[in-house]
């Protein structure tokens, strides 16, 4: 593939994981300042948690280079997830 077929096709592959998740925009809505500041973690549920880490790992891997935003919502996210599955693992025991 030619250097300017394969850098067209890494800018769809980036506007395409811009579209499935993209950064919030904090002065949009109070929801978007929210997500941004990642303070709606604590009302999703486990399942909800895992949808949002598969859609912003997707993200990642589509565009070359993820924003900050991003590489700290999926600490962010996998965080979260594993300390719910802890304590649920804890209560099971």
């Amino acid at each position: 593939m030619p250097k300017s077929n394969h850098a067209a096709a890494a800018q769809r592959r980036g506007r395409l994981g811009e579209l499935l998740y993209s950064d919030p925009d904090p002065f949009d809505s109070s929801e978007q300042f929210t997500r941004f500041h990642h303070d709606d973690l604590a009302g999703l549920s486990l399942e909800q948690l895992d949808d949002e880490r598969i859609l912003a790992r997707l993200r990642r891997a589509l565009s070359g280079q993820p924003s900050s935003w991003l590489a700290e919502r999926i600490a962010r996210l996998e965080a979260e997830a594993a300390r719910r599955r802890s304590r649920t693992a804890n209560v099971a025991r």
